[in-house]
């Protein structure tokens, strides 16, 4: 709460008179160079709605007044029908839930705000509805005369809250989803547009209403105190005591506490704490008649305000028309209510707006940059019972993320799916992440290339699949240039934009994976290997006239038959070690699947299919920093920890 007040009080401090109407004691206050009209509130009349919606006011009307029966879709097997109300006027959704009916509350309604709703999606976008279509896929398969129960086009998806729920919903048609979708959209669009010019409002009176105890709708003068200090606001005592009466004008009006704001004398009283009078002490300094003229203002910034030494009055006239409210603008006038605007603008900013947008150099070898890169991207909720969800990738790419992991395993149905090996977490395709989230949001926020780190734990069949995925979903933006082995830096990050780079293991020139990820067995507590002597290794080879085994043989036999997959069946799980202490690219270079007849450590291979999509970002084991010196390419990748880096 503290963060949020102290971001908005240097766009807000500019409020420098509080008028009261005689007429009807509403408060005028500037926020601006606009006035806050409290009829067309954020969450306002219906007619102003109306008015930001043309073209619309017939669907919104319907959808309000008759709203809609909808399925709502817990699972693929969950469908609950539900009657969906659209409140213009509470800017929300409301429906009955499932809830057994409490004989002293009666039926609770559901509801979700517009102002929580992060996206609104037509079809199968999200995990609940790509379950529906993975089984719709196989009744489809089964019988190719096989009539769909229902129809992608008649399905929408709301996804709303911190957590970015999802509210998985199926029309009776295309022509209903159309109706609430267009509704939606724009509803949630004006309700952002209206937020950003009075998110400050929304955001005082929703600390008002968390501060009215007992829910009188008022604030007394001790509540009022205990509010300043939750939004760090230090003022003498007297000095809120004068303010409070001042702003006190409906006492008369008030039963009961006669000492009390409400919601709109609160806020005026509020923003009469936030003056500036050092800027009242500038502005008179270098006026002499109440307002600045242009030549004033060329005064005050080339003598006061840093980096204006070279402007002129002309360049001071153009600020007076920008900042300033038309009436005075015309006679070439500043108010000290513009005076402030202008100070308080970004213009004006100790913080270089130039720096908002990229502005460093991008045409330097990609390696050159540090990256923003997510762990486990997939997961929304915990390590080892958590959801995966497609949301990860959507939230992930949403916040600038150039690097996300896609930890890859055989699924059902000859699908890779994704999720946290040897953990209760739950699956989600490969092809779902990259249908509804890369090719979607990956350059939502940037151009700058993005990389998919693949964990590969599948076997080549499953691994073809997932390339046949990436050239097809991804077509064009899937970075697909033959490497050439000679080069002695990276392409830049501007040569790439708009591209989706994978990073994983690329396959030697012999075919089978590189050495460098052919190394030894890690010594894990995790899987308790005994570890054989070579002396006694050599002796019972020799006793029996065979050829001296290898540590690597003597690991295998020591493993638990659990973990043994026979040649038969393609193994779908990879050991991994637990040991905290272990170093990330041990654990990446450590055995992955072994059979079953006593034989040397069998690690998994990289499908050539796959391997040839790897091209500038190859996973390469690391030895030394002495050793990459010497044999380290521009497009070797490495992951360590940095216990292993000292």
């Amino acid at each position: 709460m503290e963060t949020e007040a102290r971001a908005h009080e240097n766009r807000l401090r500019n409020n420098q008179r509080i008028r009261f109407n005689a007429d009807t004691d509403i408060p005028d206050y500037r926020i601006g160079r606009s006035t806050f009209d409290k009829k067309k509130f954020l969450r306002g009349s219906k007619e102003d709605l109306l008015e930001r919606s043309p073209g619309l006011e017939e669907i919104l009307k319907n959808l309000q007044d008759d709203g809609s029966h909808l399925w709502k879709v817990r699972s693929a097997s969950k469908w609950f029908r539900r009657k969906f109300i659209l409140d213009i006027n509470d800017m929300s959704i409301r429906y009955e839930p499932t809830y057994k009916y409490n004989t002293c509350v009666g039926k609770e309604k559901k509801q979700i705000e517009l102002g929580d709703i992060i996206d609104v999606r037509k079809g199968w976008k999200t995990d609940v509805f790509n379950a529906v279509g993975a089984r719709e896929e196989k009744k489809r398969a089964k019988k190719p005369n096989y009539k769909p129960e229902v129809e992608e086009r008649a399905c929408f998806s709301i996804i709303y809250g911190p957590r970015q729920e999802t509210l998985d919903l199926v029309a009776p048609n295309d022509e209903v989803a159309d109706k609430w979708v267009r509704a939606l959209q724009h509803l949630v669009s004006a309700h952002r547009s209206a937020a950003q010019e009075q998110s400050y409002e929304l955001w005082l009176r929703r600390q008002f209403n968390a501060a009215d105890i007992d829910k009188n709708k008022c604030l007394n003068f001790s509540e009022t105190m205990k509010l300043l200090k939750l939004l760090n606001i230090t003022v003498e005592e007297n000095k809120v005591r004068q303010l409070f009466n001042e702003a006190n004008v409906k006492k008369n009006e008030r039963k009961g506490t006669i000492e009390a704001l409400d919601e709109d004398e609160f806020i005026a009283f509020y923003f009469q704490l936030l003056q500036r009078p050092e800027l009242e002490t500038l502005f008179e300094k270098y006026t002499s008649s109440g307002f600045l003229s242009a030549n004033e203002l060329c005064q005050f910034l080339q003598k006061e305000q840093g980096g204006f030494e070279t402007i002129t009055v002309d360049d001071s006239d153009q600020l007076i028309k920008i900042y300033e409210q038309a009436e005075l603008s015309k006679n070439g006038q500043m108010s000290l209510s513009g005076f402030t605007n202008m100070l308080l603008s970004p213009k004006f900013d100790i913080f270089n707006s130039s720096h908002r947008t990229v502005h460093q150099d991008m045409s330097l070898p990609l390696s050159n940059y540090y990256i923003a890169a997510s762990h486990n991207t997939y997961l929304i909720g915990n390590q080892l019972s958590g959801s995966s969800s497609v949301e990860g990738y959507i939230d992930a790419f949403k916040r600038g993320c150039r690097c996300v992991e896609l930890d890859c395993w055989d699924g059902d149905d000859d699908e890779p799916i994704i999720y946290h090996g040897y953990t209760l977490t739950t699956k989600i395709r490969f092809k779902e992440v990259l249908a509804d989230a890369v090719k979607p949001f990956a350059f939502a926020t940037s151009q700058y290339p993005v990389v998919l780190g693949l964990e590969n734990h599948c076997s080549e069949p499953y691994q073809k699949k997932m390339v046949k995925h990436l050239k097809e979903i991804l077509g064009d933006m899937l970075y697909s240039d033959e490497l050439d082995t000679d080069i002695t830096a990276l392409p830049s990050p501007e040569q790439l934009k708009c591209k989706v780079i994978i990073r994983g293991k690329k396959r030697s020139s012999g075919g089978a994976v590189s050495p460098d990820f052919s190394g030894s067995v890690p010594n894990s507590p995790a899987l308790s290997i005994p570890q054989a002597s070579p002396a006694k290794s050599t002796q019972s080879s020799n006793a029996n006239n065979e050829e001296p085994s290898t540590p690597g043989s003597d690991v295998t036999r020591g493993l638990d038959a659990g973990l043994v997959i026979t040649d038969d069946e393609p193994p779908r799980a990879s050991v991994e070690s637990l040991d905290e202490s272990s170093d990330d690219s041990d654990l990446e270079d450590s055995i992955d699947y072994i059979d079953g007849e006593g034989k040397s450590p069998k690690k998994k291979g990289v499908s050539c299919e796959l391997s040839a999509l790897v091209n500038i970002l190859q996973g390469t084991h690391f030895h030394s920093f002495a050793d990459s010196k010497i044999h380290g390419k521009p497009y070797h990748s490495s992951s360590f920890a940095e216990s292993k880096a000292l």
